[in-house]
């Protein structure tokens, strides 16, 4: 994959998965992301299930995070991320995950702080300074 090599050499976050079913959140979310700078490549996907295969064909070496939303049809977030760590266990456990969610359960808070890669919970729409919180998680995880 060739694809956003440049621009990774020179932003904090190489590369990054935004996972969403709801068009205009994947469309906006995307679009702020890489208008930050601080990432290299943001790569959408509209449901889990062609995120999963995406994992399944290249793997997530090289990946720095995923963003995901937990309320999705077919494939929702807690079940993407079971599979993934049942398909791509030994891999899969560096990449950090963020989950996305219009409302902030309780339930789903402590579901996510379940799975180890979960570094933080963050309610949508994806805000401007979204970017910036994740920087500085990415840094703190990185120093552990």
């Amino acid at each position: 994959m060739q694809h956003g090599l440049q621009e990774r050499a020179e932003a904090p976050i190489g590369r990054m998965l935004l996972i969403d079913d709801s068009g205009v959140d994947l469309l906006i979310g995307k679009a702020m992301i890489e208008r930050s700078g601080l990432v290299g490549e943001v790569v959408g996907f509209g449901n889990a299930g062609d995120a999963l295969d995406y994992l399944r064909r290249y793997g997530p070496d090289g990946l720095d995070l995923i963003l995901l939303d937990i309320e999705m049809p077919g494939m929702g977030g807690f079940a993407f991320l079971e599979a993934a760590c049942r398909e791509l266990p030994a891999t899969f456990a560096n990449v950090a995950v963020i989950m996305l969610t219009a409302s902030l359960s309780a339930e789903d808070i402590n579901r996510a702080s379940s799975f180890e890669m979960v570094i933080d919970f963050l309610s949508k729409p994806i805000k401007p300074d979204y970017v910036l919180h994740i920087c500085h998680l990415l840094q703190a995880r990185a120093s552990f």
